[in-house]
């Protein structure tokens, strides 16, 4: 056989290179695709016409999605979406789902309309976070495909999304990996300016995703630091070294990161700042409140598949309720990963080997502490003081980035060169042993029952079976005589009849209210009476109509022509 007959048949690097990405590829697509069908089963069953979430919170995210992309297109000042009429900078009164645009937006021009273009935004987000988290442990661990794969799926389609279905916005953490894998990026990238740009783009992605989803941001960002501190105190020298070694070596990816963070966070001050002088934080009555017990520690609800039975049996009829209050934890997530640890201390008894996972699991353990109430005992009154802290009403959902962080120091302590002492000639029982736990991890994250509560065809119905408002009127409110609907869902059903009509409301919902206004309570005798003091009291020109959603019928709101300022509140 000839030289030039050898070379044909012994495969280039390249050409293995290649084929191993693309098995890893199809791995990776494979294993969302049976994930997300698992997660969304609800969903795909009924052919998107049941959505995850309910006629509030959801809806509520529609509207801002389309709010959104009304602004791309020109329409309307951008941080003032028309409720509350005629109250300034409403946007900042709740979470913007901004950086949903990059799936609603395409989704919309190609014809989907809000609803479904929300709920497959929520499908593609998953896929943002699958994809994130492979390449995050990866970069960080060096970890092998199967740790990947399985960390991946735990970390798209938690249990804690599930658990808090109903609130859409939590689907922002699936963007979270990506600002490290792009900080990863800059300072492995071979130029200056692609360390600028990358560098750049994690700086402004952080403080984009701020903007979107401050809940889950904040509680990031206090993980981030809780672990910054916690390693620097095991070992300060390795962590000032690297530390240096980072910065010195690359110092344009820490430039385009100042940047980025400082393009970004202007856009988020001029979001939030404007709106929190004006309204304020929460109370502390309010956040205890909401707060959970030691016992929502372990309600993982009722519809958990291998939990929900206990869950039950702990929590009662609290477990058929995901909500404000619960944490939902993972138990057998935090067994593995104090297993591990434990191997590899014993193993190479030293503190720099599982520093990182230790730390990782600390701060993991500590964000329970802070978020639950132990009787009058509430420690999160510590972090209360910390800039923002006060704009954080249900301390309880820090429990999804706390099962997160977990899940890092999990797979910190899988990495390769932490397990090299390990010799096994009998690898059968060592496999076996560890498919039983994949599957009871897994198994552990799955929830028999989705909150779809939101239905397609009816939103759809409702919002085109709406007569167009008369004329001259110039702004409106939604009145629900007669009607047995949530209070909450005749203000968010106003909200998406505005956009429908390009029609300002005076209703509104969001994580907090203006001040002076009081008309969440649209049954009232009162109500049309407090509209008018409203419209009164905020100087709105022009006629103001009533629409009556039972009757589908449009009046005039008559005004009020004199004020009892001390007794109105404003």
């Amino acid at each position: 056989m000839t030289a030039v007959s050898e070379q044909r048949l012994t495969p280039t690097t390249d050409g293995v290179r290649s084929a191993e990405r693309l098995r890893t590829a199809v791995a990776h697509v494979a294993v969302w695709l049976i994930g997300a069908s698992v997660f969304f089963s609800q969903v795909l069953a009924s052919g998107f016409t049941r959505l995850v979430g309910d006629q509030g919170d959801a809806r509520l995210t529609v509207y801002l999605d389309e709010w959104w992309f009304s602004v791309l297109h020109g329409r309307g000042p951008w941080r003032t979406p028309p409720f509350f009429t005629p109250v300034s900078n409403t946007l900042g009164l709740t979470d913007t789902y901004l950086i949903d645009q990059v799936a609603y937006a395409p989704l919309r021009l190609l014809g989907a309309d809000p609803f479904l273009a929300y709920q497959v935004t929520a499908i593609a987000l998953t896929a943002v976070g699958f994809a994130g988290w492979s390449l995050m442990v990866q970069r960080l661990f060096d970890v092998r495909l199967p740790v990947r794969l399985l960390s991946s799926t735990l970390f798209a389609f938690s249990g804690g999304l599930a658990l808090h279905g109903e609130h859409p916005q939590l689907f922002g953490i699936e963007v979270i990996p990506w600002i490290v894998v792009a900080l990863c990026a800059s300072w492995a990238a071979p130029t200056k300016k692609g360390q600028f740009a990358l560098g750049g783009a994690a700086g402004l992605l952080a403080l984009v995703e701020a903007a979107s989803t401050f809940y889950v941001w904040y509680f990031a960002v206090l993980a981030a630091v809780a672990f910054a501190l916690l390693r620097v105190a095991l070992d300060p020298r390795g962590v000032w070294a690297a530390a240096r070694l980072r910065l010195l070596s690359v110092p344009m990816a820490a430039l385009g990161a100042v940047v980025g963070t400082v393009l970004g966070g202007a856009l988020f001050a001029s979001i939030y700042l404007p709106t929190f002088r004006a309204v304020g934080g929460y109370s502390r009555a309010m956040v205890l409140s909401y707060a959970p017990t030691p016992v929502d520690l372990v309600n993982l609800s009722s519809t958990d598949l291998l939990w929900g039975k206990v869950s039950t049996w702990v929590a009662g009829a609290a477990a058929s309720n995901g909500g404000e209050v619960s944490y939902g934890s993972s138990p057998i997530l935090l067994a593995v990963t104090v297993a591990l640890i434990a191997l590899v201390w014993l193993a190479r008894r030293s503190v720099r080997e599982v520093a990182t996972p230790l730390c990782l699991l600390a701060v993991s353990l500590g964000g329970a502490v802070v978020a639950v109430r132990f009787g009058t005992f509430f420690a999160w009154d510590l972090v209360r003081w910390l800039p923002g802290a006060s704009a954080i009403r249900a301390v309880g959902r820090t429990g999804l980035v706390a099962n997160a962080v977990l899940l890092l120091a999990c797979c910190a302590a899988c990495a390769p060169n932490r397990w090299s002492w390990l010799t096994m000639p009998r690898r059968r029982p060592l496999i076996a042993c560890a498919v039983a736990i994949c599957t009871l991890l897994v198994m552990e994250q799955i929830h028999t029952s989705e909150p779809v509560y939101l239905s397609r065809p009816t939103e759809l119905s409702v919002l085109a079976a709406v007569p167009q408002a008369p004329p001259t009127c110039r702004y409106f409110a939604l009145e629900s005589f007669g009607q047995t609907k949530r209070l909450v869902d005749v203000q968010t059903e106003a909200m998406m009849l505005s956009l429908r009509l390009g029609l300002p409301t005076v209703n509104g919902y969001s994580g907090s209210f203006p001040k002076g206004w009081n008309l969440f309570v649209t049954t009232s005798p009162s109500y049309r009476h407090a509209i008018a003091t409203w419209a009164a009291a905020r100087h709105l020109k022009g006629q103001g109509c009533i629409y009556n959603a039972t009757t589908t019928q449009w009046s005039a709101l008559v005004p009020i022509r004199r004020l009892n300022w001390p007794f109105f509140g404003v």
